[in-house]
């Protein structure tokens, strides 16, 4: 099993519940976004995101350009995109940049969905995780429930290297 040293700096890969909460001051997390940033801004942490995920969570409207307007500022860095062809993919993309065995595995726990674990994640979810999956980055941080529970299904059922957790739960233990 792959220990981490949270000491040091490490790339993580975030999606859009971080950044609504980071912009949304009256949600309850913000604070806890407004920290991570911080963390990122004294260069404790470098953070990234799916290109594609949040482009297709918020193609048009205010979010898309504040998204813009962090990755401008290097606040935050855009991941490789996935090589997949969609409405929300840019050229150009690396050929071959994908997630061998993704698709199955995603499908797999899908198809076996539990009705207590809540809705299962959209379509829209699975850029993020896959785009984790071939970034550097050591932890992804969601407050996502349903697909925090696929990202451990993932990991439990069919090996791949996940390590997916809340905001709250990776400040905690940044500071443990």
């Amino acid at each position: 099993m792959r220990r981490y040293d949270l000491s040091v700096t490490q790339r993580v890969s975030i999606d859009t519940t971080v950044i609504r909460d980071l912009l949304g001051e009256r949600r309850s997390q913000h604070m806890l976004a407004v920290k991570l940033f911080k963390m990122a801004d004294a260069g404790e942490i470098e953070l990234a995101i799916a290109p594609q995920g949040h482009r297709d969570d918020v193609w048009e409207g205010d979010v898309r350009h504040d998204i813009q307007r962090l990755v401008d500022s290097g606040r935050l860095a855009e991941s490789e995109q996935v090589s997949r062809v969609s409405t929300v993919t840019l050229l150009p993309l690396i050929i071959g940049h994908y997630a061998e065995g993704f698709d199955e595995a995603w499908d797999a726990v899908l198809a076996g969905w539990k009705t207590h674990e809540s809705k299962p994640p959209g379509d829209k979810d699975r850029w993020h995780v896959e785009t984790y999956l071939l970034d550097p980055a050591e932890v992804f941080i969601t407050d996502d429930g349903p697909l925090l529970i696929m990202c451990r299904r993932l990991h439990d059922e069919h090996g791949l290297s996940m390590r997916a957790m809340r905001l709250k739960e990776y400040l905690e233990s940044r500071a443990a």
